[in-house]
Parts: structure tokens; C-alpha cells; sequence
């Protein structure tokens, strides 16, 4: 899990729903606003429509988190930006890794 500082506050989630770019590959969708952090922010949103059950949510939400931490996405990525994950259809959770890899290759 990633710590605290690299995680999204409400109030710039808000922002980058407002101002940011959109990216959808399969069964996500990706937000992209840019920052003045030295580093990269992230915030995974699941709605109730793509699993009903908080567990399976929290899940999700934690794998992804993983796979960004495990590809050091925070760090690695040439502009720093705040980036909001949102999952737009069903997903199995092995296909997540490939998926945001296919999408911040483009991004570095």
C-alpha cells in the first residue's frame, strides 16, 4: 500500500475532475491533472455499480494501489501529476497490472 503523501485529498480529487485529461483503455479510466509536488499522487474510485460489496472494492482498491507502488509510478513518471484511477467495467484483478502498464509508458 502506498503511504499517505502519495495519495489523493478530496479537494484535489475534486480538481482533477474539473481540470484534468481523461485516458480509457478497456476498463479503466485514468485522470491527469499536473502538479506542483515533487512527486505523483493517486486515488483508485470503484463505484457500487462494479461490485456491490465493499470487500471486493477494497480489494480492487488495494491491488491497484500495489501495482503502483510495484511500478513506481510515483517517482518514475517525467511530469509529476495527480492521477485518479477509476475502473469502468468489470476487471479481473490479473488483468489490472497490464493494463496501467500499457497506459504510463505513454505518460513517462
Amino acid at each position: 500500500m502506498i503511504s499517505a503523501n502519495y495519495r489523493l485529498k478530496k479537494s484535489a480529487i475534486d480538481q482533477v475532475y474539473k481540470k484534468g485529461r481523461a485516458i480509457r483503455q478497456r476498463f479503466l479510466l485514468v485522470r491527469i491533472l499536473k502538479n506542483n509536488q515533487p512527486f505523483s499522487r493517486f486515488a483508485v474510485v470503484i463505484s457500487k455499480t462494479i461490485s456491490p460489496k465493499a470487500t471486493q472494492r477494497n480489494r480492487l482498491k488495494r491491488k491497484t494501489f500495489t501495482i503502483i507502488e510495484k511500478l513506481d509510478l510515483g517517482h518514475i513518471l517525467r511530469e509529476k501529476s495527480d492521477i485518479i484511477i477509476s475502473f469502468k467495467g468489470t476487471a479481473e484483478e490479473a488483468e489490472i497490472e497490464p493494463t496501467l502498464s500499457k497506459i504510463f509508458p505513454a505518460l513517462k
